[in-house]
């Protein structure tokens, strides 16, 4: 079966570096067919969101149905590109899924954690087989954002020391909620990061043969 790993974190935490480095090491060492991906994914939704995020003023009246916004996308997403992956035998790798929402949404709306996750649960959206944290403290996230040329409306410190601690609470709910979580000290050297997400990937191998033992 192939596997759906999912790669989390705050802005400038590395999550697009990680999600590339582990594509090039599952296919130079495995010689496995894998495709990666991101959320948001693509189309007119996709296109909406994006500009929402860049601050574009004629937008920011879409703010408030950011929550919604990224959950048709999202559906889209497994839809469209997803779900027809696994099921033809590919590995996919995202950068960013459902825990980046219940961290970014929760705050500016009346649900709550677990309510966020109902609604995905209620959509019968695809739990990955493994979800990849890696975990930066703020400061060091928005040093590395310093070099960015275009900021978003999250990238600042207030907001993102909220969706830190948020994080802290979705990932506890999610692992009492059976997903498997790995979380990493984002502060370590990208090449370590990326070998211990492959190491965890080897395990999710050998339990599946195992399985079917």
């Amino acid at each position: 079966m192939a596997k759906f790993i999912v790669v989390e974190g705050l802005d400038g935490s590395g999550t697009t570096t990680q999600v590339k480095a582990l594509f090039d090491l599952i296919t130079e060492r495995n010689k496995n067919i894998t495709k990666i991906t991101k959320e948001p994914y693509q189309g007119h939704i996709s296109d909406l969101i994006r500009n929402v995020l860049a601050g574009k003023e004629e937008y920011q009246k879409y703010r408030e149905s950011l929550t919604w916004l990224y959950m048709a996308d999202r559906d889209y997403h497994i839809r469209d590109f997803i779900r027809p992956t696994l099921e033809s035998g590919i590995d996919v790798i995202s950068d960013r899924y459902i825990p980046s929402t219940m961290a970014y949404q929760s705050e500016n709306n009346n649900l709550t954690l677990y309510s966020f996750y109902g609604l995905h649960t209620i959509s019968d959206f695809i739990i990955p087989d493994l979800t990849v944290y890696i975990k930066v403290p703020v400061e060091v996230c928005l040093k590395r954002l310093e070099g960015r040329p275009e900021q978003e409306i999250f990238e600042k410190k207030e907001i993102l020391e909220g969706v830190f601690e948020r994080y802290d609470k979705t990932f506890d709910l999610l692992r009492n909620e059976g997903w498997r979580i790995l979380e990493l000290d984002g502060t370590e050297p990208p090449e370590i990061i990326t070998e211990k997400i492959y190491q965890d990937y080897l395990q999710l191998l050998v339990e599946q043969i195992v399985e079917q033992l």
